[in-house]
Parts: C-alpha cells; sequence; structure tokens
C-alpha cells in the first residue's frame, strides 16, 4: 500500500515538473515578445528622428547630420550574417564609441539606461532585441 502511494507521489511529482518544463518555452516567447514591444517603442522615441521609423538611416533629421546616420538593418549582413547583439548594446549605451557620433554627442540616451550594478540596462537589451527583428537578410 505504501509503495503504491509513494509511486503515485512520484507521478504526480514527475507530472507537475513536466508540466512546468512545457510552460516555459511559452513564457519565454512572450516574454521576448514583450521586450521586443518596449524595444521597438523606445526606438521610436529616441532613435526613429536620425535613424527613420525604419531603421534605413533615413529619419527626418537625417539630412541636417553631416554624416548620414547607419542604416540599422543591414548590422547582421555587415557581420557575415550574425547580429552582433553585444556590440549594438555597448553602442547604444556609450560604452562604444561610433565614429560618425563623434566626440559621443550620440547617443545622448546611454546613460538613462545604465543602472550601477550593471553594465547594461535592461532597455538597452530591449533596443537590441528590436533591433534584431528589423534586419534585412
Amino acid at each position: 500500500m505504501q509503495a503504491n502511494h509513494f509511486r503515485s507521489a512520484n507521478c504526480l511529482l514527475t507530472l507537475m515538473v513536466l508540466a512546468v518544463i512545457a510552460l516555459l518555452p511559452g513564457a519565454t516567447l512572450a516574454q521576448e515578445q514583450s521586450d521586443v514591444s518596449r524595444g521597438k517603442a523606445m526606438y521610436t522615441k529616441y532613435c526613429s528622428d536620425c535613424h527613420g521609423v525604419s531603421g534605413k538611416g533615413d529619419g527626418p533629421f537625417a539630412p541636417q547630420l553631416t554624416k548620414k546616420p547607419a542604416d540599422l538593418t543591414q548590422l547582421a549582413k555587415k557581420n557575415n550574417g550574425t547580429f552582433p547583439s553585444e556590440q549594438v548594446a555597448r553602442f547604444i549605451d556609450g560604452r562604444e564609441a561610433v565614429a560618425a557620433h563623434g566626440p559621443r554627442e550620440m547617443p545622448i540616451w546611454g546613460e538613462r539606461f545604465l543602472e550601477p550594478e550593471r553594465s547594461v540596462h535592461k532597455r538597452v537589451q530591449w533596443f537590441v532585441y528590436y533591433l534584431e527583428t528589423i534586419q534585412e537578410k
């Protein structure tokens, strides 16, 4: 009798663990979609005036700049087909200089997206996730 109870408890525990594992990918996908949506909203607010709504470097302020903004849809293509996530994060948050941006005036938003205890704030990752979705093949 006790052996059956023990087997039933193990079976129930196994089923619960499998259920949790089965739900994780869906939760992760939903979170990723939410992060991409946040990244798109932030991109629209902070970047599209120069880089354009589509990311091609054709924003309304682009003609006024001394150097044309980068076509952000070509980042993976220029990196042998691999999207350079970490490098993009460093450009956004200001850890890496971009020659076209001159003496670090751009990105002017970098400090807003950093938090003291981490090198890259979650919001920078939202930008990165979004930019990865607009890459042309």
